[in-house]
């Protein structure tokens, strides 16, 4: 803690007290799973997926620790874990709970207390540092441990945890004032341990802290100039020590081409959201979703109090303060103003809107564009997490002015209630089998020899967060899975999702042996099952699938089914050939016509993988995209681009009209285009094409259409069609006779 004098009570006693209430705040914050910690989550998605890197990363630490990022979920993608936050930091803290327990759910649960209790201390030790009074500070805490946001971010533990930041920020603002290296130094450590826990945090985190030097170079910019070598050396230092988690990132995201649009934040209404199961209001502002849009709460009682802390600023009427602060009100009230503000402009995101108005472009577009970084963060809005901490000093100061103007009991009657009016006991909540509870067959399956499993039916090409379900089961096997929900998901992953939707066929079949799947299990019972069990027969007969084994029973045996059953996949002899690749060359008359019965065919056509022609509907089976010549053509092939978030239904097929104008199919997406694809991606999983060879026929128009079976509107609610760039390819003889 700060030198600052505990007000009458001990330094470890207070400290002592501190802590032991934010642990009870963060029992009642997280009600009811904080009361059953050994199998309670929020929901089956991003929580789960918080669960199961706590459990791989434990695993990989001392199994195999220098491939911690290959983790087994997304085969046959390698170092799926750079595909979204790392969480190493919070998965060690918590360590020794899975050690001893077995339990990742149970390290979980607990690495959210901690999370909370150490946001909350943190700020605590800040408002502390500025001249906050005990009671202020602890407010402070409480409401930037616990606050609305933050209890609703408990399913992610990476946005739950930026307690560092308030750590660094102090020791920034005592180097930038005392000049003593070791604050430099520590303002390094700080971030690094950011980095190990939170990259939107250390992201954010690097933002803040820049602003502040920023400012102090303006303030006093010799000064200043003299300490910047110092302040570089320790951020080298720190990225350096980074470097060994950052370099995966950056070549996964070389590969791949990780990046998100301009993203969508939030209207400022969110700020005055609530859940419906909030205590003291229930339901207010604007409607909101678990992840995205969330509720930003930030307390009318902690308003008032900013008011407060801005009353007695504005009007000059602060009482006399202590020499020994890290800085004088008259300096960190307007600043904690100015930035809180900042931050809650850039959470709305690339639009500034206020309870349904636009009043145009945010700034979030100019960090977007120019600071990098920010063309990989999804949620803007979680940039409010930095607002909050300025309005909890805000809001600690204001207690403090109250106990100061002869008033301690209703600075009592404030400090608490400031953290109750976020209490909302969680809306909804999911148990979870865990250790001997777990299903059979993951058990089982730890034993067995399998090179990759593959799970079915699988819950639906729109619904991948329920694949954490598979993510978490899978803790207790480690085989590589083809299944997973992270940020970034290859397309190969999506193109094995959509095999396996077809499972089983001779698509799916040679699809999941052409990337090494050599096992599947089938869950009786669960949603679309009947169509899997009705075509199981005919490939056993087949002989290309052997049964191995089969588990039956109560919730302990099987979890969301009747019945699980294993096969072996067997590939064919001789191994299905990849479809042939067109000859020739791409080629585009500037005569052609190109048309779509839905979206714009040009952004297929443009010659940019940045655009596509998309579908931005569940398919009705009418779905065309057609090329008009104008004459007869010689046409050798079509060239499908694909990127990252390319789709296309499971059956479509290529037709045309000759010079008589009769129709002529002329190609369909097969098995054998399926293993061409796979080969593709495997080779350059970050772009791939999908060639269909038309050997030269001649005809005056083409188009793509929806085969049989290809809408699939009652198992995926995703648009079908998204192709970044549609090729028509000829000879080069042909190209030479226009």
């Amino acid at each position: 803690m700060s030198s600052i004098a505990l007000d009458d009570l001990g330094r470890g006693r207070f400290l002592f007290c501190s802590l032991l209430s934010y642990f009870v705040l963060a029992l009642v914050a997280f009600y009811p799973q904080s009361v059953r910690p050994w199998d309670t989550i929020a929901y089956i998605g991003d929580a789960l997926e918080s669960v199961w890197i706590i459990a791989w990363n434990n695993h990989q630490f001392f199994t195999d620790p220098g491939n911690i990022f290959d983790a087994n979920i997304l085969h046959p993608s390698p170092k799926a874990i750079t595909y979204t936050d790392h969480r190493l930091g919070t998965s060690l803290l918590v360590a020794p709970v899975v050690w001893l327990s077995g339990n990742p759910v149970l390290g979980y649960n607990v690495a959210i207390a901690l999370g909370c209790v150490l946001a909350a201390g943190a700020a605590h030790r800040l408002a502390r540092s500025l001249g906050v009074s005990a009671l202020g500070a602890w407010t402070a805490g409480a409401l930037y441990g616990f606050n609305t946001f933050q209890v609703n971010e408990g399913a992610r533990l990476h946005i739950l945890y930026h307690g560092f930041l308030p750590l660094a920020l102090e020791q920034l603002l005592r180097f930038l004032k005392t000049g003593r290296k070791r604050h430099a130094y520590f303002t390094g450590a700080w971030m690094f341990l950011q980095a190990l826990c939170s990259s939107y945090h250390v992201l954010y985190g690097a933002l803040l802290l820049g602003i502040v030097a920023l400012v102090a170079f303006v303030a006093r910019p010799a000064l200043f100039m003299r300490r910047l070598p110092t302040l570089v050396l320790a951020a080298t230092l720190a990225a350096l020590l980074f470097l060994p988690i950052l370099v995966p990132y950056l070549e996964s995201s070389r590969v791949h081409g990780f990046r998100h649009e301009m993203p969508t934040g939030i209207d400022l209404q969110h700020y005055v959201t609530t859940t419906p199961t909030n205590l003291v209001y229930g339901s207010i502002g604007a409607e909101f979703r678990l992840q995205q849009r969330a509720p930003h709460f930030v307390g009318f009682a902690s308003m008032v109090l900013v008011v407060v802390s801005l009353g007695v600023f504005a009007w000059r009427k602060d009482p006399d303060e202590r020499d020994d602060v890290l800085l004088q009100a008259r300096i960190w009230v307007p600043a904690a103003l100015a930035l809180a503000l900042v931050f809650v402009a850039l959470s709305l995101g690339k639009d500034m809107l206020a309870f349904g108005h636009s009043f145009g472009p945010g700034p979030y577009r100019l960090l977007y564009d120019w600071v990098p970084g920010f063309q990989k963060v999804r949620i803007p809005e979680r940039l409010s997490v930095v607002a909050m901490l300025f309005i909890a000093l805000l809001v600690g100061r204001g207690i403090s002015l109250v106990e100061r103007f002869r008033a301690p009991w209703l600075a009592y009657l404030l400090a608490l209630f400031v953290p109750m009016e976020h209490l909302s006991p969680l809306p909804e909540t999911t148990r979870i089998p865990v250790t001997d509870s777990v299903p059979t067959v993951y058990r089982w399956l730890d034993e067995q020899p399998a090179e990759a499993v593959a799970e079915v039916p699988i819950h639906g090409e729109a619904l991948v967060r329920k694949e954490t379900l598979e993510m978490y089961f899978s803790s207790y096997h480690h085989k590589p899975i083809i299944h997973g929900y992270e940020s970034y998901p290859p397309l190969i992953t999506s193109i094995l999702r959509q095999l396996a939707l077809e499972f089983p066929t001779e698509s799916s079949i040679e699809g999941f042996r052409r990337v090494g799947v050599d096992t599947v299990i089938v869950h009786r019972g669960r949603l679309g099952s009947e169509e899997v069990e009705a075509k199981l027969p005919e490939w056993i007969q087949k002989g290309r699938l052997t049964p191995l084994s089969r588990f039956t029973g109560d919730q302990s045996v099987v979890y969301d089914a009747v019945a699980d059953e294993v096969y072996r996949l067997t590939p064919r002899e001789p191994p299905l050939r990849a479809a042939a690749y067109p000859s020739g060359r791409p080629f585009r008359d500037p005569a052609w016509q190109y048309r779509a019965t839905r979206g714009d065919p040009y952004q297929a056509v443009d010659g940019s993988l940045e655009s596509s022609w998309i579908v931005m509907q569940p398919l009705l089976g009418d779905e065309v995209f057609e090329v008009d010549f104008g004459e007869a053509v010689a046409v050798s092939g079509i060239v499908l681009r694909l990127r990252r978030g390319s789709k296309f239904p499971p059956r479509f097929r290529i037709v045309g009209w000759d010079e008589s104008g009769q129709r002529v199919r002329l190609a369909r997406y097969d098995a054998s285009h399926a293993v061409q694809l796979l080969d593709a991606l495997m080779e350059n999983p970050g772009e791939a094409a999908l060639g269909f060879d038309l050997g030269g026929v001649e005809v005056t128009s083409l188009s793509l259409n929806i085969g049989r079976g290809g809408t699939r509107f009652d198992r995926t609610l995703i648009p079908g069609w998204s192709i970044p760039e549609i090729e028509i390819w000829v000879n080069r003889e042909a190209e030479k006779l226009r």
